[in-house]
């Protein structure tokens, strides 16, 4: 389905649905259509790349309008999202985050090449942030860098949003 600069297909899943987004979530995005979403829901947004500041509004009406869903779960969710979600906890509603990308870079290798890596939440996560990782360049082996500043990237893992005392149920 495309809605402006924002597409998404759902795909029924056991136990509920999974809805893969792309795109740039702004004026165009008409969220609206995604409001038939109930039960366990899964939003998948490796493909995420931008909110603008209306945007941002859209979805946080979108999450309020999803008064059916009983779980609410992120997951992939891009740097973009990682973001503007430690700027507004509200773009969670009452989810929680189970995984996410890093964005990372090599000291050793300068600027030629960075990438992202998807790091699943868990108690450990929670507790250590940045510490409890660790990721090897691709290229040479050195130890890559964070490509943001650790407390803030990570600093969504200290609030309600990741979801681990969710995911023991």
């Amino acid at each position: 389905m495309v809605a402006g600069s924002l597409t998404w297909t759902i795909e029924m899943v056991p136990g509920g649905q999974r809805v893969i987004l792309a795109g740039r979530v702004d004026e165009t995005s008409d969220l609206d259509r995604l409001q038939s979403l109930r039960g366990v829901v899964t939003l998948d947004l490796a493909g995420v790349t931008r909110f603008n500041s209306v945007g941002v509004f859209r979805w946080v009406s979108f999450l309020g309008g999803l008064g059916d869903v009983t779980t609410l779960t992120f997951e992939r969710c891009s740097v973009a999202f990682v973001a503007q979600m430690n700027m507004m906890p509200g773009l969670l509603g009452s989810g929680h985050v189970r995984s996410f990308y890093v964005p990372l870079s090599c000291l050793k290798c300068s600027t030629e090449h960075s990438q992202e890596e998807l790091v699943e939440v868990t108690p450990e996560l929670k507790l250590r942030g940045w510490k409890a990782l660790q990721f090897n360049c691709g290229v040479c082996t050195a130890v890559l860098s964070l490509d943001d500043i650790p407390e803030r990237y990570f600093a969504f893992l200290s609030d309600r949003g990741s979801g681990s005392e969710r995911e023991a149920e």
